[in-house]
């Protein structure tokens, strides 16, 4: 029915209304104009209890013996037994997933995939791999171990790769890998394979970004055979994980704007529109939402938080990192609502903080982007917001509420500042600068870039959508190790903020556009209310 709605609109010569349509009716509708095209979508309504489709699944937890594509004719089954079923889960944002343990776990199609008269096809996978670094994991694959027979893989991680699509024809193969720090231990990408049997090519693309080729496979059509999701040949090579979308379509690959519009659809679906935004185009980004569905009142993640006032000792990011309070809930942050009546997380200015439960990946990065959506309540000094490192170190990061950053130029009531290898780099926004009051108390959408090695501004601050004119370049080039996150304080645990904070976003890899920046400062200022 969701599908029949959504193309109604054709009827009459007009186009589809997209906006009636599902997630999924959405993600067909863009990729339409292939040979053939197949959606696996993560939703109960897909989703059975056992191989002949008949016992639907209704809750997390439950196995997953048979996953139908959207359209209905292919099904992919656990044959054995339950123990080798995925499980149905959500991601933080509420959202369906399909869990695969990393021991056992797969789904084959029943019938074969058939692009046997097709030279081009495409793989696109939502995916959040669990894997540690090293192994070698395989989210889905044609072909029964296609490093030796003809179909294509998709592995998360692969020895010293995080991602990597691979493709064998006619006995020839290849492949292209990601191998950064952003993309490490814990992550969620969207990852396609663009098959090219024309001239022999395998195209990876992870997150937006087409990020190289492989010749290798033998220029020539695609194959026919079975699909296995979670592992290879049901048998081994099993992928720990969650996994989302997975849209497999043959023909002439889509156009840029399609498979933009296909890779915002699977985004949404696994962490939404504000980290969408960011990740596009990036290496990765971390972002926190001020949010009940992301709250805990114990490290470990198990207890929600339901109402305002209760401790926030675990804060979870939409791609599911946690930021803990390991000590006690007197230094946690607390549930809040503003004025305006949205959901904030208030530190009190004593002692309140989070950590990083591990390190956040900020590896092979060359720039650094940083949003947060801020009302403080004091002036303290430094008033850290969000820091990362010791501020001696290469690489270090400190987004704070009050801070001298700049020399002979007064207190910045709102400041940025990173560490290169020939020294600090800085901006700021004094009242003065500013000609308005930005002293406590008071409410921003704050954005910063970070790019050490750049010409004219190493760093850059905006407050409330106007860029500071305040800032030094003398940081020269910044290593950006992985490392934890401290929000609401130093890493020394000191300078703590007070106020409240909203969103947090960590966007790492190449230099932020405008457009993006823009319009994330609008997705926070509809939440704060800042400007």
């Amino acid at each position: 029915m969701d599908w029949l709605l959504g193309n109604s609109q054709w009827l009459n010569g007009r186009g589809p209304n997209l906006r009636s349509a599902s997630a999924e009716s959405r993600l067909a509708q863009v990729l339409a104009g292939g040979s053939s095209l197949e959606i696996l979508w993560p939703h109960p309504k897909y989703w059975f209890q056992d191989v002949a489709g008949t016992r639907p699944v209704t809750a997390a937890g439950q196995p997953i013996r048979c996953w139908k594509t959207i359209s209905g004719t292919m099904r992919f089954i656990q044959p054995t037994s339950d123990d080798r079923a995925p499980v149905a889960a959500r991601m933080p944002n509420g959202n369906w997933v399909a869990y695969f343990d990393g021991v056992d776990d797969g789904l084959q199609s029943d019938t074969n995939l058939d692009w046997s008269i097709n030279s081009y096809g495409m793989v696109m996978a939502g995916l959040r791999k669990l894997g540690a670094d090293g192994t070698t994991q395989c989210a889905i694959e044609q072909g029964p171990q296609s490093s030796a027979s003809d179909g294509w893989s998709i592995f998360g991680p692969v020895g010293t790769s995080q991602w990597r699509a691979y493709s064998r024809q006619a006995g020839s193969a290849g492949g292209s890998s990601v191998t950064e720090g952003t993309y490490s231990g814990d992550n969620t990408s969207i990852v396609s394979a663009l098959l090219d049997g024309v001239v022999g090519r395998v195209y990876l693309r992870v997150a937006g970004i087409q990020r190289g080729y492989s010749s290798g496979p033998t220029a020539g059509a695609l194959v026919s055979d079975k699909v296995n999701l979670g592992c290879r040949d049901m048998r081994n090579t099993y992928f720990n994980g969650y996994i989302g979308p997975v849209v497999m379509r043959s023909g002439p690959h889509p156009n840029e704007a399609a498979l933009v519009a296909a890779d915002a659809l699977i985004n949404d679906h696994l962490l939404g529109t504000f980290d969408r935004n960011l990740r596009q185009g990036a290496r990765g980004a971390t972002t926190l939402i001020a949010d009940p569905r992301y709250w805990f009142q114990d490290a470990a993640g198990t207890i929600p938080v339901t109402t305002v006032g209760q401790p926030i000792r675990c804060w979870v990011s939409t791609n599911g990192r946690k930021f803990i309070q390991p000590t006690s809930d007197d230094r946690a942050p607390t549930a809040s609502i503003l004025p305006n009546g949205q959901w904030s997380v208030f530190f009190d200015g004593v002692d309140d903080y989070l950590v990083s439960e591990r390190n956040v990946p900020f590896g092979d990065s060359s720039a650094i982007a940083l949003f947060a959506g801020v009302r403080k309540l004091s002036d303290g000094y430094i008033n850290a917001i969000l820091f990362k490192g010791s501020s001696s170190n290469n690489g270090y990061i400190e987004l704070s509420g009050q801070r001298s950053f700049l020399a002979g130029l007064g207190t910045s009531k709102y400041g940025v500042q990173t560490r290169g290898d020939t020294g600090a780099v800085s901006s700021g926004f004094t009242e003065s600068s500013w000609g308005a009051q930005l002293s406590a108390p008071h409410s921003a959408v704050l954005s910063a870039t970070l790019e050490p090695t750049a010409v004219a501004r190493g760093v850059a601050l905006r407050t409330n959508g106007v860029a500071a004119n305040m800032y030094n370049n003398v940081g020269g080039v910044a290593t950006y190790a992985s490392e934890v996150v401290h929000i609401g304080c130093t890493s020394a645990l000191n300078y703590n903020f007070h106020g409240h904070i909203t969103h947090l976003g960590m966007r790492m890899g190449v230099v932020a556009p405008e457009a993006t920046i823009i319009a994330a400062e609008n997705i926070i200022n509809q939440h704060l209310g800042a400007f």
